[in-house]
């Protein structure tokens, strides 16, 4: 009996399957379940008259064209996201780049002053959002204290509609870069030796080994590590909310913000879940352009 049992655990052909049943077990049960979940509470009417019968209202796309169409918010706060997001890709690889290529060279204490900029990145985005929204304070706040030593008059960083934006950028920024320094280290570390040493003996400038060498070897990271910052960008609620809550009118709300807002403070499940899936369904669309023009391309495949 025991050696029939063994055959049949270790030896059919049905073994990868039991291997892999925990795993499905626990994605069907924290994420395909959610989201499936997700999608049917967006096309009803689930809110704080009908959120404990056991039969809701059935709306099919009414949330998503409320929330699109109908609310006269959308186009701003996409506006928003979209600022947020681009200003977070484009400064978390121009700084993280420029920390990396730093801290690869050889110096004293380098691997420690590596280590050092990692603090930042392991520290809640709720406390971080919490210390600068004090670095940010308009009548006490250090960074205001350091720019009148230049002259520069009093800013009210996150009470005002112009700078509120610029602020949150700059915290979510200075909380990416360690991430984004250390994944750009590792790929300048693996760059060959002896290509660095034949640009030098070709008489290659610094400027042009960059240009010419290291960029276009760490290239695959750098397209990685957009589309993750991206993503990143997307989960920066916690940041904001500990900052702004989204204001001040609105001026810092991005989808992920609306959407809580939707749904936890104006307890209206449907519309906010409607726009947790345009947020699901944008992020999926830039990981297929990502996957169809960079990941199959390097590849030499097509999707």
């Amino acid at each position: 009996m025991a050696a029939k049992l063994k055959k049949l655990i270790f030896d059919s052909d049905k073994t990868s399957y039991f291997l892999m049943l925990p795993a499905l077990l626990f994605a069907g049960a924290f994420t395909f379940y959610p989201l499936l979940y997700n999608f049917y509470l967006s096309v009803h009417k689930v809110d704080i008259s009908t959120l404990l019968l056991d039969n809701r209202p059935f709306v099919g796309l009414e949330n998503y064209m409320h929330v699109i169409v109908n609310s006269g918010d959308f186009l701003d706060i996409f506006g928003n996201t979209l600022i947020f997001v681009v200003s977070n890709v484009f400064f978390q690889l121009i700084i993280g780049f420029a920390f990396a290529y730093f801290f690869v060279q050889k110096f004293y204490f380098h691997k420690q002053m590596r280590g050092f900029v990692l603090i930042g990145w392991v520290m809640p985005p709720v406390i971080v959002g919490t210390i600068w929204r004090w670095l940010l304070n308009g009548d006490v706040g250090f960074l205001n204290y350091a720019l009148s030593f230049v002259g520069v008059s009093r800013i009210p960083w996150l009470a005002s509609t112009t700078f509120a934006m610029i602020g949150v950028i700059m915290a979510n920024v200075w909380l990416n870069i360690p991430f984004n320094m250390i994944l750009i280290t590792s790929a300048l570390v693996n760059i060959p030796e002896d290509v660095k040493e034949a640009s030098a003996i070709d008489g290659a400038s610094s400027f042009q080994r960059l240009r010419l060498i290291v960029l276009p070897l760490i290239k695959p990271t750098l397209m990685a590590l957009a589309v993750l910052n991206i993503i990143f960008s997307f989960r920066g609620f916690a940041l904001i909310w500990s900052m702004t809550m989204g204001g001040p009118v609105n001026s810092t709300t991005i989808l992920p913000v609306w959407s809580y807002v939707e749904t936890f403070n104006h307890y209206n499940f449907g519309r906010g879940t409607a726009l947790a899936n345009i947020i699901l369904i944008l992020l999926v669309i830039i990981s297929l352009i990502y996957i169809k023009f960079f990941v199959y391309k390097e590849e030499g495949e097509t999707l």
